[in-house]
């Protein structure tokens, strides 16, 4: 197969985190920047379904305490910005996504439709 061809049965679409904690959840500028994407990703779904591609959505599905959450080191927060005091900085992404959350939903605009595959990310 070409690398320029789409082949609908060895092809899927993976929507990654497109959820209210990220979008709806954030900042009115960031929700702005991310209409664009949004509208995109609409319409590469509409081809994706044309086209019989099967349509998933990974999403993180967390315990509200966050026990199963991976604390990942870093020097950064989510916007890159250095921490005050790097000795003491750490972030734990998933913990502010749990299951059965709003949060945690995919955003309207992409709301999964019978036949889509949900795959639940606890790691």
């Amino acid at each position: 197969m070409s690398h320029d061809t789409v082949d609908p049965k060895k092809t899927a679409l993976l929507f990654f985190d497109m959820l209210n904690a990220y979008f709806r959840g954030s900042t009115e500028e960031n929700q702005r920047q991310m209409e664009p994407v949004v509208a995109n990703c609409v319409k590469i779904r509409s081809a994706a379904y044309a086209a019989g591609i099967p349509v998933f959505y990974a999403k993180a599905d967390h315990r509200p305490d966050g026990l199963d959450s991976g604390h990942i080191l870093s020097d950064t927060d989510y916007t890159l910005t250095p921490w005050p005091d790097p000795d003491k900085g750490f972030t734990t992404p998933y913990r502010t996504v749990a299951a059965a959350d709003w949060r945690g939903e995919v955003i309207d605009e992409l709301a999964p439709a019978p036949g889509d595959y949900i795959v639940a990310k606890h790691q």
